[in-house]
């Protein structure tokens, strides 16, 4: 069973996701509000995921993401609705969050989502998987260099990721460097923040 937090300032989605995630054999609810005043109290409800909404109206996503991580080290932050602010996103990865999930995502992405997540898979999920990213001025991917950027999203090694597009290591270690330079990044997270 993977217990969720819900740290969701809108009260109809916030009670419409704890109703609908909790009819989910595998998912239980152990919280579902606005940041905990009491860090403490939220610490001993152990939440394995965090569900944290990345528009909160009068906090700040990235303060909340640093203060749940220094109460509960072990809680693993999927935020919804991705923010826009590339540099927001970078902060929010290098502070520890395990994934970002795209407005327009439907219920079955955020299941999926939230399972990758629980199972300590750092991830991006979007309507469209398949697409390249290339908005915000970033160069367009080959097909490859989509299907690499997609499989490290999901937490392949190169030795996987070669096993699976039937390729060798070194092949995906020069797809992997060729979406760094493209896309200007420095990690295999930020490809995944920017698949």
């Amino acid at each position: 069973m993977t217990t969720i937090a819900l740290i969701e300032d809108n009260r109809l989605l916030r009670e419409g996701l704890t109703t609908t995630l909790g009819a989910e054999a595998d998912l239980e609810v152990v919280y579902a509000g606005l940041p905990p005043p009491e860090l403490g109290r939220f610490r001993d409800l152990g939440p394995e995921v965090t569900l944290l909404e990345a528009r909160l109206s009068g906090h700040a996503c990235l303060r909340v993401a640093r203060d749940l991580f220094r109460a509960l080290p072990g809680t693993r932050i999927l935020v919804l609705n991705r923010p826009s602010d590339d540099a927001l996103v970078t902060k929010l990865t290098d502070a520890g969050v395990y994934g970002f999930l795209d407005p327009d995502a439907s219920f079955g992405e955020l299941l999926s989502a939230l399972r990758a997540v629980a199972g300590a898979q750092r991830t991006r999920w979007s309507p469209d998987p398949g697409s390249p990213f290339a908005t915000r001025g970033r160069a367009a991917l080959t097909p490859r260099e989509r299907e690499v950027a997609g499989l490290v999203a999901e937490g392949l090694s190169n030795q996987q990721i070669a096993q699976q597009l039937s390729i060798s290591p070194h092949t995906v270690k020069s797809h992997v460097r060729g979406i760094m330079r493209k896309w200007d990044v420095r990690s295999r997270v930020q490809i995944a923040i920017h698949l």
